[in-house]
């Protein structure tokens, strides 16, 4: 798993082969297709383990007490990090997005796992607004999902991105730059302002 890992982030899905995976993994190409059909098989298996380990740590972290803000902030910050300090996850999401494009979402353990996420984000939000911490207009659900597609934007969009800024996002600056600059607009866009 570990080398289809790295083959697919590195080489693309497209252009990843079996025999290269096998190669790097040590192993021979028949002991792949023991355990998978297809090179898309060996994929899906990827980018289940992956979900369940980036969900797992984002839905096990304690954002539940404590002020709505810093919990945010906490949890957004958690997101930014798995994403920058692993160097194949950005890549391997980019692919991802583009195979699920192509061939239609699946019941795979994203799916299973994402919404569980977000309602514990909706639930922070709420919990925000309830505490006159956050505005009344915001719609907890949607901004979750705002909040993880900005934050993380600089990881998917990073071609566009680093284009429109002038720095490249993926650097270690410019990943600096673009994780405070998300998460402080996110939260000073919901937070109520104090006189």
């Amino acid at each position: 798993m570990a080398s289809a890992r790295k083959v697919f982030a590195v080489t693309g899905l497209k252009r990843a082969t079996m025999t290269g995976i096998a190669e790097d993994a040590g192993v021979t190409k028949q002991l792949l297709y023991h355990y998978y059909q297809s090179k898309n098989d060996l994929f899906s298996a990827v980018l289940n383990q992956q979900s369940e380990t980036i969900l797992s740590a984002l839905g096990n972290h304690e954002f539940q007490s404590g002020d709505p803000a810093f919990a945010l902030r906490a949890i957004l910050e958690l997101a930014f990090d798995q994403y920058k300090n692993d160097p194949y996850l950005p890549a391997l999401a980019q692919e991802a997005i583009a195979f699920h494009n192509e061939v239609g979402p699946e019941d795979g353990r994203f799916a299973a796992l994402a919404p569980a996420l977000n309602e514990k984000m909706a639930a922070l939000i709420q919990r925000g607004i309830d505490t006159g911490k956050f505005k009344s207009n915001i719609d907890p659900n949607l901004f979750s999902g705002l909040a993880i597609l900005v934050t993380l934007g600089g990881f998917y969009n990073s071609y566009m991105l680093s284009s429109l800024l002038g720095f490249d996002t993926r650097s270690e600056e410019g990943a600096g730059l673009w994780r405070s600059f998300a998460i402080d607009f996110l939260l000073n866009s919901i937070r109520i302002a104090k006189d």
